[in-house]
């Protein structure tokens, strides 16, 4: 028996010895960004290092998320609908494809590219602080 408390006496006298050896990192502060495409749109909320455009935000921008919020003039805008208009327009490369007899209606799979149109929309809002 007392060799056995022995052993674990000497592990831990070890073990104590290599985390003291063990240099201390530093903390690292967390960077929080929001990337964005050309348009000022949203892309995503990280705090990791990605290519393309991003903003510096504070930890409660980055917590909220908020996927409807714009870039303008290197801040982040919150968009409120009784400050803002959206127009949607033709675009070739736009991300819905609809049907050409009726906007409303949002094509699927099955359409044919004749009977369909893309289109895209933009965000006009009147800047505000928020």
């Amino acid at each position: 028996m007392t060799d056995e408390v022995s052993q674990e006496q000497l592990f831990l006298e070890e073990l104590h010895k290599i985390l003291q050896a063990r240099p201390v990192l530093p903390k690292k502060e967390h960077e929080f960004r929001v990337y964005y495409d050309s348009d000022g749109n949203v892309i995503t909320y990280t705090t990791e290092d990605l290519p393309g455009n991003y903003l510096v935000i504070t930890k409660e921008q980055f917590n909220l998320a908020r996927h409807d919020a714009k870039i303008r003039n290197g801040k982040l805008i919150l968009v409120h609908l009784a400050t803002g208009v959206i127009k949607l327009y033709r675009k070739d490369t736009g991300h819905w494809r609809v049907l050409k007899q009726d906007l409303s209606i949002v094509a699927d799979e099955d359409d044919h590219d004749d009977d369909t149109q893309r289109y895209s929309f933009e965000t006009f809002m009147k800047e505000n602080d928020d």
